[in-house]
């Protein structure tokens, strides 16, 4: 069976490799404006969602054998745009720094899809019988 692989997973390894490619180019003056203010948000689901799920694994909140469910990246998505696009930007701290956008809600959501599509293709034979044994468990603890 092919568990979700967290840190290893190929996913969040592109992600980290095309977030420090992308710090690098900017650095040195190589980066494009659609760069700059659209691709860390496109790639910080597949970045940042197995991250929590390490986290929470490691607490035993969650099995984390099982690739990130809809809902986890939906509500990952749903944090994020309250945070950084609501939130944030209208604080007296953040409001120089950081400007309100639609069009990175735009990337999380999209970025959040992708992952799940990748997820889903990827480890696709341990989905269901890892969501099943999980399912089993939790139905037996409470008889």
């Amino acid at each position: 069976m092919k568990e979700f692989a967290q840190l290893r997973d190929p996913l969040f390894i592109a992600c980290l490799i095309i977030y420090s490619a992308n710090r690098a180019a900017e650095d040195c003056g190589y980066s494009h404006w659609i760069l700059r203010g659209y691709l860390n948000d496109l790639i910080c689901v597949g970045f940042w969602v197995p991250i929590v799920t390490f986290m929470l694994g490691y607490a035993r909140l969650r099995d984390p054998r099982i690739i990130p469910r809809d809902h986890e990246i939906v509500i990952a998505v749903i944090v994020w745009a309250l945070m950084f696009e609501f939130w944030l930007p209208q604080t007296t701290t953040f409001a120089t720094l950081m400007v309100a956008d639609p069009w990175d809600v735009i990337c999380y959501a999209g970025g959040g899809l992708a992952a799940a599509v990748w997820w889903r293709s990827y480890y696709q034979d341990s989905v269901c019988s890892a969501e099943l044994q999980f399912t089993k468990k939790a139905g037996t603890s409470g008889s």
